[in-house]
């Protein structure tokens, strides 16, 4: 896409990755970038599968103006840049001939579940879809719901694992979603929840006491004294959750706790005591507050350090 300077849609980009000769790609001299034909091994159903994933993973955009071009997000840097690792679902394509013979076969009780919940979750993006006046893909895209379905999510911070969920998507749509697997999972099948996606979520339902934390502090938009008076715990542990969460990659908004100005203060203090810490001495953050005269609280510290940390992955 870089490369094509970003001009280019979804099938122009397929047709170079698998090394096309139709004359459009020849003219436009494409056969000439270095990784042109370097996908040919991979199917163009399955491209169009990696594609709509770093569409939901918010790696790249369309731009309808400009002809459907697909554009790089900032996000799409650290791939690139910063060799960050993207999974993605992968998916076996059949031919026709094999797919009509595999439909002959009548499908286990397991596959049936499967596919209800897929069909059920596909449903919910349909009706979420057009109540926005968007594309259905622009909600999820096919391989999220299947990885949805394999994952059997039974909290968000588990529906934030699922290939295409970010964080965006998660706060927009993960709770509803979340909601229909969990009814449909405890409402079908003679033993009401089908072994496969029983097994599941016995996998995914070890939740840690952080994890509730931040389900708190997300989806229920509690503050931190609110938690800490729910949980029995204190501010601090609280706030030590939250910090654990965002180690694993959940997102939290540290600006709530701390300003931008506050983070400067506090980034130049801890500057200035570790320059003037003994070599032996190892730092710890109560000098830091002690040499801001106690004025800022650890909780603006710790979150400063925090924000920082996450601004520099």
């Amino acid at each position: 896409m870089m490369r094509m300077d970003e001009k280019v849609g979804f099938t122009m980009l397929i047709d170079v990755l698998r090394g096309s000769q139709r004359y459009e790609v020849l003219e436009k001299g494409y056969d000439k970038i270095k990784t042109y034909g370097a996908g040919s091994d991979i199917s163009a159903a399955t491209w169009q599968q990696h594609l709509l994933q770093f569409l939901n993973m918010g790696l790249i955009e369309i731009a309808y103006d400009q002809n459907n071009a697909l554009k790089l997000t900032d996000a799409a840097k650290s791939v690139l840049f910063q060799k960050k690792k993207v999974d993605l679902v992968q998916f076996e394509y059949k031919s026709k001939k094999e797919r009509e013979k595999q439909e002959e076969r009548p499908k286990s009780k397991k596959a049936q579940l499967y596919d209800g919940l897929f069909e059920e979750l596909r449903q919910l993006r349909k009706q979420i879809a057009d109540s926005q006046g968007i594309a259905p893909y622009m909600v999820f895209g096919d391989a999220t719901l299947k990885d949805m379905v394999e994952k059997a999510p039974t909290h968000l911070f588990q529906m934030r694992q699922v290939s295409g969920v970010g964080d965006i998507k998660l706060r927009d749509y993960g709770q509803i979603f979340l909601d229909t697997i969990t009814n449909y999972t405890t409402t079908k099948g003679n033993t009401r929840v089908d072994a496969h996606l029983e097994n599941a979520k016995k996998e995914k339902s070890s939740v840690t006491s952080a994890q509730v934390t931040w389900q708190l502090y997300t989806n229920e938009n509690k503050s931190l004294q609110e938690i800490a008076e729910e949980r029995n715990m204190t501010e601090g542990t609280v706030l030590g959750h939250l910090y654990q969460a965002s180690e694993e990659g959940f997102d939290v908004d540290w600006l709530k706790f701390v300003s931008l100005e506050e983070i400067k203060i506090i980034e130049k203090a801890i500057e200035t005591v570790k320059k003037r810490l003994p070599k032996d001495e190892t730092f710890r953050m109560i000098f830091v507050y002690e040499y801001l005269e106690e004025k800022m609280s650890y909780v603006k510290l710790r979150s400063a350090v925090a924000y920082r940390k996450k601004q520099e992955v």
